[in-house]
């Protein structure tokens, strides 16, 4: 069996070249990733080829790599050429397909040519408007499919919104990456020295560096910080294409107080969030945010979040109880947030000592390599296994 597995981004040529030199992780659970899918060959009976196809690579490229699967890269930069797509899976003749994005033309191809589909995602669905219900009510229509035999999506939230644009809860499998540490490994945390001895405080953040991230409001946040009289940096982790947000921290005289890191390796994610005094997640709520890794990393460090109300995290994520939650694009409010934990930290430990309870909170049962495995091993089979995850189990809780 010929097993294609179809992303946007990513590069799995890059990493696994960049494992093999022995180089490190750009993002959390990268080489887990990359494993679980070149395993697939051993611990799969049925399974004799896998390949894997990435829309956004640096050139095109077909290749069999040093863990013997497949990798093609489609050589698009900046958007993805769908039609291109099809026409290259459609030559590698799969058996059963993978597909770990919401490409609309690319699941009704799927669906057409009859092939046994997993859909993994890690998005909410937005259903607000009347363009998008009407867009939704298609889709679902197109989930609900037999031939797309079951749509995951990453947390519960996440597949709450499959639920509510109308795919079948029987076919919704919230999945999630396994625990490699947890919040028991460190002690909690105290906020001590930041107005009477002049400590500077710190803030991190990891994620894409965009507005629609909130990245803009972070940035807002550390000039109302600094006219309160605070010392105050704040530290940016993830990739930057273009001087982004220089202008505005130029604007606001904030040049010392904002650092640029780039990719981090994984492990130095974690250190950083556990030095830093705060994390910060200020998704805007209109930004399509699935779960993000950073809430579990930083609730492993125990250091209290300042997070957005982004629908996304209000599930999970309660004001003053094992957080702080501000208005969703409101600077001012997000600073306010942080400083009342300067003022408070008796609140700021009770936030830290909240870390562990609401971490196990967020423990979903079925993994990543599970998800694959057990669905590969019970095609055609009429096993149940999978069925047992479901959104319809009834284990899930919401709030």
């Amino acid at each position: 069996m010929h097993v294609l597995f179809v992303q946007y981004g990513g590069d799995y040529r890059e990493a696994v070249q960049r494992f093999d030199a022995g180089g490190e992780e750009t993002y959390g659970y990268q080489k887990y990733s990359v494993n679980v899918v070149a395993n697939l060959l051993e611990k799969v009976d049925n399974v004799s080829k896998i390949s894997v196809l990435c829309g956004l690579t640096a050139e095109e490229y077909c290749e069999t790599l040093s863990n013997q699967v497949q990798a093609i890269g489609m050589g698009f930069q900046d958007d993805v050429d769908v039609q291109k797509v099809i026409e290259r899976i459609a030559s590698l003749a799969p058996d059963v397909l993978v597909i770990r994005t919401p490409l609309r033309p690319l699941l009704r191809w799927a669906v057409k040519s009859k092939i046994p589909t997993l859909c993994v995602l890690a998005d909410v669905i937005p259903n607000s408007s009347l363009r998008d219900k009407i867009k939704n009510f298609f889709f679902a229509r197109l989930l609900n499919s037999p031939t797309i035999e079951w749509i995951a999506n990453h947390n519960v939230a996440s597949s709450e919104s499959l639920r509510a644009i109308g795919v079948s809860p029987n076919k919704i499998l919230p999945w999630d990456w396994p625990a490699l540490k947890t919040p028991d490994q460190v002690a909690p945390k105290q906020l001590v020295g930041i107005r009477q001895d002049g400590r500077v405080l710190t803030l991190f953040y990891a994620g894409l560096i965009s507005e629609l991230k909130g990245v803009g409001d972070a940035i807002r946040a550390v000039a109302h910080l600094k006219g309160k009289g605070l010392l105050v940096k704040l530290s940016l982790a993830g990739r930057r294409e273009t001087n982004a947000f220089q202008d505005l921290i130029q604007q606001l005289g904030i040049e010392e107080n904002v650092e640029f890191l780039g990719l981090i390796p994984t492990h130095k994610v974690a250190s950083r969030m556990r030095d830093s005094d705060f994390v910060l997640v200020p998704s805007r709520r209109e930004y399509p945010e699935g779960f993000p890794k950073t809430v579990n990393e930083a609730l492993c460090a125990r250091t209290p979040l300042v997070a957005s109300d982004h629908p996304v995290l209000r599930q999970s994520l309660q004001h003053k109880q094992n957080a702080m939650i501000f208005e969703s694009a409101n600077s001012v409010d997000l600073a306010n947030c942080i400083l009342e934990l300067v003022d408070h930290p008796d609140l700021y430990l009770k936030l830290s000592q909240a870390s562990a309870q609401a971490w196990q909170s967020l423990q979903i049962p079925l993994k990543w390599d599970v998800l694959v495995c057990q669905w590969l091993k019970q095609l055609g089979s009429g096993s149940t296994v999978l069925a047992e995850y479901s959104l319809a189990s009834g284990q899930y809780v919401t709030r």
